[in-house]
């Protein structure tokens, strides 16, 4: 009635809701919105975009009422772009390393500072470049010069080098938590779940976060990689009853050695297991995939993210999995799509979370757009090759060949190819 109106009223006048090395094709990928820097107009649409997405963030409900809505693919970028200017603007605010960080690399004419007018000429940011600075002390690095004083502590793998240590407050690892809320709900929705967490446990990020979060969503048994990890899972695998749904979270060379003792045990291979994994920290092949499911698996999905900003940032459901199949079976659409070859891993993200960027190197630039981040990322370079689509762009291309896929939500989907000696999960 005069509630359905007023909301109709709203949303429409509401500004928010208007490898491998990546070979050189960059056909169709995203080209920011022409939002000009130090606009006041801009801070305000952006102060609004804030509040929408804290307000859709406020319940299950209200999260899937935003992708019922269904802004058209522009409007996500546009909506995702402010929401990054504004956390820009926190930043330089707040963070007394970061401000250091963009006023020493502001380019100058004539002894004067030339300020950036669009976002894309934002200095980028990443490991080297700014967080392992020497001239700074490790507190300039969070929100107004403090280290949080609850939350998390976890590390890097110190796989190229020395470790870097990361501090998470309680505050954004509640927001953390609650997206994995709203994800689990999307992909298992209220049936009871055990989550069993085989990522590396100790200072990694990945494991511990996960261990933190499990417990608010689901049953959760936390092995680890120990040496006896497979064991243990057997074990805690036993004592589920079979009317459950399990979820084995892991790298996936690790889910397939699980999945092979599943099989090679005389208790658990006659019993009727509902078992599901999300994976990360590497690559998946589809072959590899495959071989998972037929050890008696019924999905495995990837997830998307690094230590350095967050876990979750891309999801993999059954359309990007459809995606990279009919590349596989399709070499000119593979071409045309991310430049050929065997296919790089596809995820959706959702750009008012997290901004996405492809640079002239075809690298991924990531920009947080939560202001509840201790640490605050901006236009922060990963290293990982790849490109963004937004979804309607991919499906065109997919209809030029003949394939039909239509994805649930328009959300854009990012393409990594790889990284250069790091993790991502």
């Amino acid at each position: 009635g005069n509630l359905e109106n007023t909301i109709e009223v709203v949303l429409k006048e509401s500004p928010l809701l208007m490898n491998n090395q990546i070979l050189p094709n960059t056909s169709l990928s995203i080209t920011p919105p022409p939002l000009k820097l130090g606009s006041f107009l801009e801070r305000v649409k952006g102060a609004l975009a804030d509040a929408w997405w804290k307000f859709t963030t406020g319940s299950w409900d209200l999260f899937r009422f935003r992708f019922l809505v269904r802004a058209s693919d522009e409007q996500l970028q546009r909506e995702g772009l402010r929401r990054a200017i504004s956390a820009f603007y926190n930043a330089v605010e707040r963070v007394p390393a970061y401000a250091c960080f963009y006023r020493s690399h502001l380019k100058k004419e004539d002894g004067t500072e030339v300020m950036p007018r669009q976002f894309q000429e934002i200095p980028e940011t990443g490991k080297k470049e700014y967080i392992q600075q020497k001239d700074m002390r490790w507190n300039e690095f969070f929100l107004d010069g403090r280290i949080p004083q609850t939350g998390q502590i976890d590390s890097t793998s110190g796989t190229t080098g020395e470790p870097v240590v990361w501090a998470r407050s309680q505050e954004e690892l509640s927001v953390t938590q609650k997206l994995m809320s709203f994800a689990r709900r999307a992909k298992f929705g209220t049936d009871d779940v055990c989550l069993i967490n085989t990522f590396a446990l100790g200072p990694w990020a990945t494991g511990v976060t996960l261990a933190g979060a499990g417990p608010q969503q689901a049953l959760t048994f936390n092995p680890g990689t120990t040496g006896n990890f497979i064991e243990a899972t057997l074990g805690y695998l036993k004592k589920i009853p079979e009317d459950r749904t399990i979820v084995l979270f892991g790298y996936p060379p690790n889910i397939r050695k699980i999945a092979e003792a599943i099989q090679a045990d005389t208790v658990l291979s006659g019993k009727n297991l509902k078992l599901q994994a999300i994976v990360g920290g590497e690559g998946m092949s589809e072959d590899l995939r495959q071989d998972i499911l037929d050890k008696g698996f019924s999905g495995v999905f990837s997830s998307y993210g690094a230590s350095d900003l967050d876990i979750n940032i891309g999801n993999e459901t059954d359309t990007e999995i459809a995606i990279r199949k009919a590349c596989i079976q399709n070499p000119a659409l593979a071409k045309e799509l991310y430049g050929g070859g065997p296919p790089p891993m596809i995820f959706h993200y959702d750009p008012l979370h997290y901004y996405i960027e492809a640079n002239k190197d075809g690298e991924l630039v990531f920009t947080c757009c939560r202001k509840e981040r201790a640490s605050p990322r901006i236009r922060y370079n990963l290293h990982d090759t790849g490109k963004v689509m937004m979804a309607k762009d991919v499906v065109a291309i997919l209809k030029k060949y003949g394939v039909d896929i239509t994805p649930r939500v328009n959300l854009p989907f990012v393409f990594v190819h790889g990284r250069e000696g790091a993790v991502n999960f």
